[in-house]
């Protein structure tokens, strides 16, 4: 009862942010029922399609990945498509899962590919309609189970109305992150901070992005703008973490209509771990 009732508009472009990895990896993470940790070592500069970085999932039996997510007009017929490569032989599936109707569970949301993967680079996509679920709420989930361990690589991905088009990203401009600490857990009295990532649509040389950070009760304890060089469309840079208290927080991050958002914890040292 808290979402809108009517079907969400019609636009056109990719519904996929981040769609190229450029920005990191948000708002990508393992499927839902799977034991993962999806973290740096996952993006991947030695090999892409578009842009400098690729999604690099190293697989040994079952695996997944999936959206946050996203509201879709089912009156329309989409298409998803997605750059994908393996080291070795193997199999996987990409559908598009709307919520089931008692909302506990995932349902097929009508668009789904099952396709062998090969050892070069190769384009795959699927037309059809969505399916009316409800909320008219959708993620897209990667899935497959490897025999033997395996690495895939994905990028380009895209969701778009209509038919296959090529690769474009979701926004003018896309903001992200990248956290090299596990769980998002920084101690006191040591740097907490995350790599800031910029990627544009069109050349530039800059980037602004505005970030805000709320605690647990919902207080603002830090904001600001950073200015992110770009190169190739395409820039890195360090964030500092407001770390003043113990606590949960939230980093919400803005450039243009793009947005971001990370929780992280500041505990006190753990005297007992090596």
């Amino acid at each position: 009862t808290l979402l809108p009732q009517e079907r969400p508009a019609s636009r056109a472009g990719n519904r996929l942010q981040n769609g190229s990895f450029e920005a990191g990896l948000y708002p990508w993470g393992k499927q839902f029922g799977i034991s993962a940790v999806y973290d740096a070592t996952n993006l991947d500069a030695t090999t892409a399609v578009d842009g400098k970085y690729s999604l690099r999932l190293p697989v040994s039996g079952r695996f997944g990945l999936e959206t946050k997510m996203m509201r879709l007009p089912t009156s329309k017929r989409f298409t998803l498509s997605f750059y994908a490569k393996a080291d070795a032989p193997l199999n996987f599936s990409a559908t598009v899962r709307g919520l089931s109707e008692d909302l506990k569970n995932y349902a097929d949301g009508g668009l789904s590919l099952q396709t062998p993967v090969g050892k070069e680079w190769k384009r795959y996509s699927v037309t059809g309609k969505i399916k009316d679920l409800p909320g008219f709420l959708y993620t897209l989930v990667f899935e497959g189970k490897s025999q033997a361990p395996a690495t895939l690589w994905l990028d380009g991905l895209q969701l778009e109305e209509g038919a296959l088009t090529n690769f474009s990203p979701s926004s003018k401009i896309e903001v992200g992150y990248l956290s090299h600490t596990t769980g998002n857990i920084f101690h006191e009295k040591e740097p907490a901070q995350v790599d800031l990532f910029a990627y544009s649509a069109a050349p530039q040389n800059e980037a602004t992005v505005s970030y805000r950070i709320i605690d647990y009760w919902g207080r603002e304890v830090d904001k600001g703008d950073a200015k992110i060089a770009l190169a190739d469309r395409s820039g890195r840079s360090t964030l500092p973490l407001y770390a003043g208290k113990r606590g949960i927080f939230r980093l919400l991050l803005t450039a243009g209509d793009s947005t971001s958002e990370m929780v992280y914890s500041v505990l006190p040292p753990n005297p007992h771990l090596t």
